[in-house]
């Protein structure tokens, strides 16, 4: 048994030694399968865009002050929906997080709404029949840098089924016709 583990540890490591940065390895235990995954662009390829998929799968923000919209899209190459911010210009900026592997498109949580709670802080929030979600990212200045990277402020899911709205930069939390207590502040501080 001893000898299996020195075995496994050491293609392990023969594998992760002949991959580059922006790959990682995906080891299932169980069936004994070691598979190499790229990691997806953050600049979708082509097809894979906001304006490639179904309109009925993007779900858009209303403008912020600066006029800018933020677009939740279907992504053929990853199967996620992912978050991009297109300018009043019309020009697309795609969203990445850093995380152990590097950067990453920015995937949010289950969204059904995305909210601006000020010009650089933004919601992802969706609500279900037993659970509702949320996620706040603040946009890091890029200086007009395409990707954007989008800070995740903070994020949860509330047991119960909520509406979720903004009132003076706040992401607010109501239910049953009454305010729930729960307010999630937004921040310029990323700026």
């Amino acid at each position: 048994m001893r000898s299996f583990h020195y075995f496994f540890l050491g293609a392990t490591c023969l594998l992760a030694s002949v991959t580059s940065a922006d790959d990682f390895l995906y080891c299932d235990l169980f069936n004994g399968r070691i598979d190499l995954i790229e990691k997806a662009p953050i600049i979708p390829p082509q097809g894979c865009g906001p304006e490639d998929g179904s309109p009925d799968e993007c779900i858009k923000s209303a403008p912020n002050t600066n006029g800018d919209i933020l677009i939740s899209f279907s992504r053929g190459d990853i199967k996620e929906f992912s978050v991009s911010l297109r300018t009043k210009e019309g020009k697309m900026r795609y969203l990445y997080q850093r995380n152990g592997s590097g950067k990453q498109p920015l995937v949010a949580p289950i969204t059904r709404k995305l909210l601006w709670l000020s010009d650089h802080t933004f919601a992802c929030v969706g609500s279900g029949r037993a659970n509702s979600y949320y996620a706040v990212y603040g946009l890091e200045s890029s200086n007009d840098a395409d990707p954007v990277e989008a800070r995740t402020i903070t994020c949860g899911v509330v047991h119960f089924r909520v509406e979720w709205k903004v009132n003076n930069g706040n992401l607010e939390a109501w239910g049953w016709g009454k305010f729930l207590h729960i307010s999630i502040a937004g921040s310029d501080s990323t700026r």
